[in-house]
């Protein structure tokens, strides 16, 4: 078969068990010719039990137990920190999504989330996800889980997961039958072990690159805010009050009327700076295009998931009309539009949409927000990121045990500062200038971690 040709012809009993086009395409043979090479074996020989479903977990952010979910995976580590909570009742209730010190997780539904693979850890008491995530607990006297990680995130196999992923474009994942059947390498712990050893210094230096990256982004916001006279860092603790029972206030919840907020009045009013309403400076549109009414045509997708919180850049989806049956996908944005998840917003799933995305499709769990005249829309972006905007996220959100913010109601009030339009420039270009840096370090960051799986893949195989 050529490389680029997608065509190809097999006899009869060469089809394996399922008639798909992409599960017996030709180049996945070259694949598991090469893992010929070595002794292999399935991935069930090393479960100490069944590969594990979960539960689906109910949510209180008052609460303790961290519930992990594909959003808070990175395939590199688990995002501890900004995970949603779940009571200790539930916890105990339900020992079936308890995570434990080295549970493989691995994300068995979602565009764009198939595939993911961490670890966990830590042993700190927490439930996962049971409706978009497996968990594999293997045997660690035989097998080594980090060995078993970068495997699983390795080019062999990854390629397998592709290989067996079903279901339409709209809504992929992988049955727990075939993630049970994953070849993978038969090797002594030992030398399992060695082979983790020697690639392990790579990983570090990449973690470290990332916490630079970070330390940088987080300056840049900081500077952000200085430029408009508000000092950072913002620091609130967590606040006990007491107060009598109004009638008529807007908001009853405890967390939205804590004493702590007020902190978010006293930094603007600090500021020069006039500020203003989001409703003020953005249009909301909420124009929308059903794709299931032309099934055959292609549109990009883009969902909350789809959005990388550290930088704010797009990963979207290809998909077809006739796969578009969830009533979600059906938000339309343009070009230079700035969205803004409304759930969890804190976490920074906001974007500018790029160019190449005008007119396409989004997830209605994402506000689409038109710059007006006066506002430039990067330095919005930017605004919205920043630890005030986060700070009234927070505040917003509360009254829920899953926090999200209403974008009828309380989006448009959430306040951002509005500069003069050359203000607006020259504040954006310095925090372009500062984050040139991290893009450098990003860049080097992602071939290290190239280096990481090309390694270890040379390793199994001498």
């Amino acid at each position: 078969m050529d490389e680029t040709s997608n065509y190809y012809s097999l006899f009869n009993d060469e089809i394996e068990g399922r008639l798909d086009f992409k599960f017996n395409h030709p180049n996945y043979h070259e694949l598991f010719e090469k893992l010929k090479t070595i002794e292999t074996k399935h991935l069930y020989d090393i479960l100490l039990e069944p590969i594990i479903k979960g539960v689906q977990p109910q949510y209180d952010e008052d609460e303790n137990v961290m519930v992990i979910k594909t959003v808070d995976m990175k395939n590199r580590f688990i995002d501890y920190e900004n995970t949603l909570k779940t009571s200790n009742e539930f916890y105990k209730s339900n020992p079936t999504g308890h995570l434990k010190l080295n549970d493989i997780i691995i994300a068995s539904i979602g565009v764009g989330s198939v595939g993911k693979i961490d670890i966990y850890d830590i042993s700190d008491p927490a439930i996962f996800d049971g409706i978009n995530l497996n968990v594999l607990r293997i045997d660690t006297e035989q097998y080594d889980p980090y060995f078993l990680m970068y495997f699983l995130r390795s080019l062999y196999g990854q390629e397998q997961i592709d290989k067996v992923i079903a279901g339409s474009t709209g809504m992929i994942y992988i049955s727990p039958d075939y993630i049970n059947n994953l070849i993978i390498p038969d090797l002594k712990k030992p030398l399992q072990e060695e082979i983790v050893k020697k690639i392990r210094p790579l990983e570090s230096q990449a973690f470290r690159l990332e916490n630079e990256v970070n330390v940088i982004i987080n300056k840049a916001l900081e500077v952000f805010l200085k430029e408009l006279q508000i000092k950072s860092p913002i620091i609130t603790e967590k606040v006990e009050y007491y107060t009598k029972f109004v009638v008529g206030l807007n908001r009853l919840d405890f967390e939205f009327n804590n004493p702590k907020y007020e902190i978010i009045d006293r930094l603007i009013s600090e500021s020069d700076v006039e500020f203003v309403e989001l409703l003020d400076v953005v249009d909301f549109l909420r124009d929308s295009r059903n794709p299931m009414k032309t099934p055959n045509e292609e549109f990009i997708y883009l969902d909350i998931s789809s959005i990388d919180t550290r930088w704010g850049v797009t990963n979207p989806t290809i998909m077809k009309g006739m796969d578009a049956e969830s009533s979600r996908i059906r938000r339309v944005m343009y070009g230079g539009n700035v969205l803004v998840s409304t759930t969890r917003p804190n976490r920074n799933a906001i974007t500018i949409v790029p160019d190449e995305l005008n007119n396409q499709i989004c997830s209605t769990g994402l506000s689409v927000l038109k710059c007006k005249q006066d506002m430039n829309n990067r330095f919005l972006f930017y605004a919205l990121r920043s630890k005030l905007s986060n700070l009234q996220f927070e505040r917003y959100c509360s009254g829920s045990g899953y926090p999200a913010i209403n974008q009828e109601i309380d989006l448009p009030k959430i306040r951002v500062p509005k500069p003069s339009p050359d203000k607006q420039l020259e504040i954006v270009e310095i925090v372009d200038n500062i984050l040139k840096e991290a893009v450098e370090k990003e860049r080097e960051t992602i071939m290290i971690w190239k280096e990481v799986k090309d390694k270890f893949e040379s390793l199994i195989f001498s």
